[in-house]
C-alpha cells in the first residue's frame, strides 16, 4: 500500500494494523477504517465517494459476514479519523481534480459537473471555482482551440459547399463549445482565435 506521505509530506506515515496504530478497538471499525486506507492509498478522493465504495461492499457480498457492517453510520464514524491522520482531506482532493481539468477541454461549468460527478461537496467545488475565477487566472485553451479548429474543418468539409448550411457553421461551433461548459464570452474568444 501506498502510504499518503508519497503524496504530501506534511501527512504522517501510514498506520499499519500490525504495529497496533489503527485507531478503533472495535474490529468493524477497524475493518472499514484499513478498506478506506486501501482504497485511498491509490490516491486522493472524495468522502462520500469513499462512504459509497465501503457500503457497496455490503452490497455486493451480501451474504458475507466480513462486510454485514459495512454501514453509513459506521464509514462516517471513521472518517475524523483518517482526516485526523492525514488520508483524507476533501479540499486537497478537489484542488487536484480542478487543476487537473482547468486545461483540457472543459470550460468551467463542464469541469463543476464533472467534479460533482466525483462526489465533491457541492459548497467545496462553488467556493473553489469562484477562488479560481477571482484571481483573474484563465485557462489555458490551446487544447480547446485546436479541437474547435479541428470541428470547424470537418463542418467546413461536410457542409461548405452547401450555401444554407455554411452560415449555420459558427452556430454549430458556439453549440459544440456551449456542450463543453464554456460560456458565451469564451466562446468567442476561442472562436476570435480561430
Amino acid at each position: 500500500m501506498r502510504s499518503p506521505s508519497s503524496q504530501n509530506s506534511s501527512i504522517p506515515a501510514a498506520r499499519s494494523e500490525e504495529d497496533g496504530n489503527v485507531p478503533f478497538s472495535d474490529p468493524d471499525l477497524k475493518n472499514i477504517y484499513l478498506k478506506m486506507l486501501d482504497y485511498l492509498s491509490s490516491g486522493d478522493m472524495a468522502e462520500q465517494r469513499l462512504i459509497d465504495r465501503v457500503v457497496r461492499l455490503r452490497l455486493r457480498y451480501p451474504h458475507a459476514e466480513r462486510y454485514r457492517n459495512y454501514t453509513v453510520e459506521n464509514a462516517r464514524k471513521v472518517l475524523p479519523a483518517l482526516r485526523r491522520d492525514g488520508y483524507l482531506d476533501e479540499e486537497r482532493y478537489a484542488r487536484h481534480v480542478l487543476e487537473k481539468l482547468k486545461d483540457k477541454r472543459d470550460g468551467l461549468r463542464s469541469i463543476q459537473r464533472k467534479m460533482l460527478s466525483r462526489k465533491i461537496e457541492r459548497d467545496l467545488v462553488t467556493r473553489l471555482l469562484q477562488e479560481f475565477e477571482q484571481t483573474g487566472e484563465k485557462q489555458n485553451l490551446e487544447k480547446i482551440i485546436a479541437a474547435a479548429q479541428g470541428k470547424k474543418e470537418r463542418l467546413i468539409e461536410k457542409f461548405g459547399s452547401h450555401p444554407k448550411k455554411k452560415y449555420q457553421i459558427r452556430a454549430k461551433l458556439y453549440s459544440w463549445l456551449a456542450m463543453r461548459g464554456y460560456s458565451s464570452e469564451e466562446s468567442s474568444e476561442i472562436l476570435k482565435k480561430l
